[in-house]
């Protein structure tokens, strides 16, 4: 299993952004059950779900700004007890809170660039 690192290298790499604020980028890989240490020193007990949050105003910011187009999905930290298979509402969540952690990190504009980038937006 690849470490954190490489999990977070990987990721930048896959969306054409590197993160300022990597702790942001590794609380979005997590599965939405899987605790993680945020930012502050704390933990946030539900994984992604509080990035995931950001989804609907990012994507509807980018989408009406750039139009729209399909979806892909990319590795996560998962749950053990998930096995090998990641559900498409887990893989969809990952990637909303991805992108909610890129807005924190930057701006909209960068937001978009990673919509691009993975295959959302044209």
């Amino acid at each position: 299993m690849a470490s954190q690192e490489a999990k977070m290298e990987s990721c930048q790499i896959a969306i054409g952004y590197c993160f300022s604020d990597r702790k942001l980028l590794w609380e979005a890989l997590q599965a939405a059950e899987l605790p993680v240490l945020i930012s502050d020193g704390g933990y946030h007990v539900d994984g992604n779900k509080k990035l995931a949050v950001l989804r609907d105003a990012v994507l509807r910011l980018v989408l009406v700004k750039d139009g729209y187009s399909g979806n892909k999905t990319r590795e996560l930290n998962k749950n053990p007890s998930q096995g090998s298979v990641v559900s498409f509402n887990t893989m969809t969540a990952t990637v909303k809170a991805l992108l909610g952690a890129v807005f924190l990190d930057s701006d909209i504009d960068h937001v978009a660039q990673v919509m691009r980038n993975i295959g959302l937006t044209a």
